[in-house]
């Protein structure tokens, strides 16, 4: 993540080095922590699903490394839907998967 601040009167605005765009308008630094904090929540909730279609795929069990076909093509699937959205569907994708996965590992 390449990000930079600008700030100017007390409000800050977030430039992606990536998309070489501003990502966010003028905030005030409560907004940009929100903005922030809700960022890393998604996160959080992709490396979970991550690990959910991954598991126990790829890791050392009883000494051996585990590869699990079933499980590989799973998480490719996963990341190949999660990367043709558009920014405004991404969210609301992850969100949804994480409570279909969530209700489904406490059932």
């Amino acid at each position: 993540m390449g990000w930079r601040l600008k700030e100017k009167n007390s409000k800050y605005r977030i430039w992606s080095t990536i998309s070489d765009t501003y990502i966010t308008d003028w905030l005030t630094r409560n907004e940009i922590l929100i903005q922030l904090a809700e960022y890393k929540i998604i996160k959080a909730k992709e490396e979970a699903i991550d690990e959910y279609y991954r598991f126990p795929n790829m890791w050392s069990v009883n000494g051996k490394r585990n590869r699990d076909p079933i499980r590989e093509q799973a998480y490719f699937d996963w990341q190949t839907k999660l990367r043709a959205l558009s920014d405004n569907k991404y969210n609301t994708f992850v969100n949804k998967e994480y409570r279909r996965i969530m209700k489904e590992l406490k059932s």
